[in-house]
């Protein structure tokens, strides 16, 4: 009997396909909430003076379009040259506050 790492099955390819896709469509869903996560914080970061732009947008942005790529394609494959994910930062402690005004 042959290897089936080496000649998969139609089944296996196929399955392999389905599983892509299912994950693509939470790839997708994660980036829209790191989007709008990173939107928000954005928001309040320009409303209140703070802020700066927040790598989540951009990260969000990525995750988005790969996990589209993957849901059409039924493959892993990044849809851009540039996909590297740069890890997020998370503070348990508060921002500093603005200085008072007199």
């Amino acid at each position: 009997m042959s290897s089936s790492t080496t000649n998969p099955s139609h089944g296996q390819s196929a399955g392999a396909g389905l599983g892509n896709k299912i994950k693509g469509a939470f790839q997708t869903a994660q980036g829209l909430g790191d989007s709008i996560r990173g939107n928000a914080m954005d928001f309040v970061d320009s409303a209140t003076g703070t802020g700066g732009r927040h790598t989540e947008t951009d990260i969000g942005r990525q995750k988005t379009e790969q996990g589209i790529n993957r849901v059409e394609t039924g493959s892993a494959g990044t849809t851009t040259g540039t996909s590297t994910t740069q890890p997020t930062t998370t503070s348990t402690a508060a921002p500093p506050l603005p200085p008072r005004s007199t």
